[in-house]
């Protein structure tokens, strides 16, 4: 492929397998295929054939608005990192690890948190222009999480450092531990809106709290320590939908669940290890 400028000077010849693409404002882009390598060189020209200097490193490049570009750059013995990149600038203009760019509309950038939270702020001047509320997002990281306790509605707990302030969320209704090393749960039952409660793979935990009465909907996988999880189930009495993963059970407890609680799913041991997987979208 030969690239020339505007007064049909020739400004590089490149052999070999390349793939051009054309955006935006005559920015051509290139993928450069070299021998023994499966992943493209790239590199970007503007329209009068200057080469841009794009961060070392850069394993993708997509085209999103004027002259600005996202980035993937994946730096040896680093994190990958993505970021905008201002064609006419010819620098970036934006990178935070903590968010995914999902798209561009002018200036106005789209950008989706750690929690799924969506955030637009004008990349010009880093204004905050709209925020998703609180009770539209699920929790994930709470260190990233700048709301008050009482606004969480659902939260995905995988720090033990996380379980003291579960008691805290007053308005919770959805809660999901996952891969916890705590022995005791925290008091769950004065959270009088939590309904849904998804326990995978806390090995340690050793007993449910049987003054917790508000669930509708209980998953249980793998948490192989739990020594009362019959008695809590029977003594629930709103529980409509069940799912018992990896955990042993008596045929007479199995017998006295499905009889109370038809839409249960009951399967393997505490040997066992099968990957079922349950979400509250099963339920």
């Amino acid at each position: 492929i030969v690239i020339l400028n505007t007064s049909g000077e020739i400004v590089k010849e490149i052999p070999g397998k390349v793939k051009c693409f054309i955006k935006g404002d005559g920015f051509i882009v290139l993928d450069i295929y070299k021998e023994n390598n499966s992943m493209p060189d790239i590199e970007i020209y503007n329209k009068y054939g200057k080469k841009l200097l794009l961060p070392e490193e850069t394993k993708y490049v997509e085209y999103l608005d004027a002259n600005i570009f996202k980035l993937i750059v994946e730096p040896k013995n680093n994190d990958q990192k993505v970021c905008l990149f201002d064609a006419i600038k010819n620098e970036i203009i934006f990178h935070n690890p903590k968010v995914k760019i999902l798209g561009l509309v002018e200036n106005r950038l789209i950008l989706e948190g750690v929690n799924k939270d969506l955030r637009v702020i004008n990349y010009e001047d880093n204004k905050l222009l709209y925020q998703s509320f609180p009770n539209e997002i699920e929790i994930y990281d709470l260190d990233e999480y700048m709301g008050k306790m009482e606004d969480i509605i659902k939260f995905n707990c995988s720090e033990d450092r996380w379980v003291e302030r579960i008691k805290e969320m007053s308005n919770l209704n959805v809660l999901t531990l996952n891969k916890l090393k705590i022995e005791e749960l925290p008091d769950i039952s004065k959270l009088s809106n939590l309904s849904k409660l998804k326990i995978d793979d806390c090995r340690n935990i050793n007993k449910l709290n049987m003054s917790t009465k508000s669930l509708t909907h209980l998953s249980l996988k793998s948490c192989v320590s739990i020594s009362n999880v019959f008695e809590f189930v029977m003594n629930q009495s709103k529980l409509e939908v069940l799912h018992i993963i990896n955990m042993d059970l008596l045929p007479n407890e199995k017998l006295a669940i499905y009889e109370k609680i038809p839409n249960t799913i009951i399967n393997g041991n505490s040997k066992s290890n099968n990957s079922i997987f349950m979400n509250y979208s099963d339920f």
